[in-house]
């Protein structure tokens, strides 16, 4: 029997990409005749800015090997978690009020492997079609822990439509890299967004094409407008 040349493809897993939105976690408003987070019209004004800006861009994802972790309120009401089921690629993980984020994070990724990318993302804000892709695109050059920043972005006026370019360094949308070491995973929730920095490495990644997109409406806790104005970008971007 003669022989011949084999080819064997060796399959390499990609790293797992894990979006964390925080949707109605409990919070109180300053003087609530019930907690905000269960209010029907804060609700359904929330999940129409999701559906509107945020599932759109998370859908058009060029990689779409991502997980979406929704974390919701455990008393929220069932239609609300009927249309937040819907999202691409969505596990909806319930929180007790007052219960520490990073660890319920950790718990449910720990079984997805030796290292694990865990990326922020606010319910109303958006992310470009390459986000997913060029995270896995980050060189980890060594390292066993650290979080990325993609430092260009856009604001976004929901009301006019109007544009605004902006660069920002420890802006609301990092990601965090870690390899399994003695301890669980830290996630990017393991402390506030603009000071991960106190905890691991950050590095910033500056780009040409813009990476997020902040949207500014009437129910913005802190966001306004600014930057430099530009065009809309395309529908794609």
């Amino acid at each position: 029997m003669g022989m011949g040349i084999r080819t064997i493809r060796r399959l390499v897993r990609p790293v797992p990409v894990v979006y964390v939105t925080r949707f109605n976690i409990a919070t109180l408003a300053k003087a609530p005749r019930q907690p905000m987070h269960l209010d029907p019209s804060w609700l359904d004004e929330r999940i129409a800015l999701f559906e509107r800006f945020c599932v759109p861009k998370m859908a058009a994802q060029t990689d779409d090997r991502f997980t979406w972790l929704i974390l919701i309120s455990a008393e929220t009401d069932a239609a609300i978690v009927n249309r937040l089921s819907r999202a691409p690629n969505a596990e909806l993980v319930p929180i007790a009020p007052n219960a520490a984020l990073g660890p319920a994070i950790a718990a449910r990724v720990a079984k997805m492997g030796d290292a694990i990318i865990t990326a922020r993302l606010d319910s109303d804000d958006q992310l470009s079609a390459r986000y997913t892709r060029d995270l896995r695109e980050i060189d980890w050059n060594g390292r066993r822990r650290f979080a990325a920043y993609f430092t260009k972005g856009l604001c976004l006026d929901a009301a006019s439509g109007a544009y605004r370019a902006v660069r920002t360094p420890l802006n609301q949308f990092p990601a965090v890299f870690e390899r399994r070491q003695a301890r669980d995973f830290l996630t990017v929730h393991a402390h506030r967004h603009n000071e991960l920095y106190r905890l691991m490495d950050a590095i910033q990644i500056w780009t040409k094409r813009p990476m997020w997109c902040t949207v500014v409406h009437g129910g913005n806790v802190s966001n306004r407008m600014h930057g430099k104005p530009i065009q809309a970008p395309s529908e794609n971007w």
